[in-house]
């Protein structure tokens, strides 16, 4: 589909890419697997002006609880993940003085809201 793409496999530490080389980097369901989501956080804002991340959160011990046990058995990964509330997000934001150009937080419908509770940020 796009043959001047390919992909780029980075150590897990320093994106191969100049500082601000990208408008807009986009994170999914991706940090609370990663050992230091922080630092991978870090790297998209330096390597992008902008970072759009969707994580998986929860309000209560009962929904991190039930998400940790779904995302474990769902992704064969039987460690606990590192999930973090909305307000924890925000304070690891302001921390770093990355100012919040969008915020969304929305749950799954019927049984599936059980376990997916998520939120969004844009940050710049």
């Amino acid at each position: 589909m796009y043959e001047d793409l390919s992909p780029v496999i980075y150590d897990g530490h320093k994106l191969p890419f100049e500082n601000k080389q990208f408008d807009t980097a986009v994170i999914i369901h991706v940090l609370h697997h990663c050992e230091d989501g922080i630092e991978v956080l870090k790297e998209a804002k330096r390597v992008a002006k902008r970072v759009v991340f969707v994580e998986d959160t929860f309000r209560n011990s009962f929904e991190w609880l039930v998400g940790a046990v779904f995302d474990s058995l769902g992704n064969f990964e039987f460690w606990w993940h590192k999930y973090r509330k909305v307000s924890e997000w925000r304070q690891i934001l302001a921390k770093n003085r990355w100012k919040i150009t969008f915020f969304d937080e929305w749950g799954e419908m019927g049984i599936a809201s059980l376990y997916g509770r998520y939120c969004m940020f844009v940050i710049e």
